[in-house]
Parts: C-alpha cells; sequence; structure tokens
C-alpha cells in the first residue's frame, strides 16, 4: 500500500486553510506529483482510491500516469479520507490568524479535541478517516 498526500495546491501557496475547498494543484503540486510518478513506475498496483476532492484526483493521476499497473485503472473516490474540515476557517489566511489569535489557533490546530467553528476536531476526523 502506498499512500501519499496531495501535491502544493493554490490554498498551500497562498497559505489559506483548504479543508473541504477544492483548491487546484500548482506547478509546483504538478511537479511534485509528477516525481512520485517516477518512484511509482513499477510498482504492481492493482488499486486506486483517492480522496474525492480535485487536488487528490490529479494528484494520484500525475502519480500513476507512468505506471503500466495502474495508468489504466479507474480511481475510486471516497469521501472518507477527506482532508480535516476547517469550517469556518475555510478560504481563511493562516498568517493572519496566526498574528490575530495565535493561542486559539494553536488550540483548535493541535488540540485533538477543539473543532474550528463549524468544522471538524482532529478527534473527529480519526475516526472518519478510520472508518474507511
Amino acid at each position: 500500500m502506498y499512500v501519499f498526500r496531495h501535491g502544493q495546491t493554490d490554498d498551500n501557496a497562498n497559505m489559506l486553510f483548504s479543508g473541504w475547498r477544492d483548491s487546484g494543484l500548482t506547478q509546483t503540486g504538478i511537479d511534485q506529483a509528477k516525481q512520485l510518478a517516477d518512484k511509482l513506475a513499477n510498482k504492481k498496483i492493482q488499486m486506486l482510491i483517492a480522496s474525492d476532492q480535485v487536488r487528490a484526483i490529479d494528484t494520484m493521476k500525475y502519480a500513476i500516469e507512468k505506471n503500466e499497473y495502474a495508468k489504466d485503472l479507474e480511481i475510486t473516490p471516497d469521501r472518507r479520507i477527506r482532508e480535516r474540515c476547517y469550517g469556518d476557517w475555510q478560504g481563511k489566511s493562516k498568517l493572519i490568524m496566526q498574528l490575530e489569535d495565535p493561542k486559539g489557533l494553536y488550540k483548535v490546530r493541535r488540540g485533538y479535541n477543539n473543532p474550528p467553528p463549524n468544522g471538524e476536531s482532529l478527534k473527529d476526523t480519526v475516526k472518519r478517516v478510520g472508518e474507511f
């Protein structure tokens, strides 16, 4: 089993909370996925599962493009492996939030039981992904 994260997105490059927003890959993100393609080129991959988010599916497409075993396999999307939902924070600047309320930001981002407004705590995310 090979598990990997999506490549850099526009939100990542702009230091914004993505969560469940669809943020496309930057050229850097595409290049990262293509580097992964070199590493996966000769692996005997039999199944492809990705988050249903565009960035995850696009990363997967680039990552398998050199793999003769996997390049024609269908990618099965699964909502359970989406990233953490940041609720009302999605699309907001991480930098501005860090400057305005560093303790509150830390409490939510690193605290296990503390969700952002209308979002998921790490505990909620672990439960959802664990069901996968």
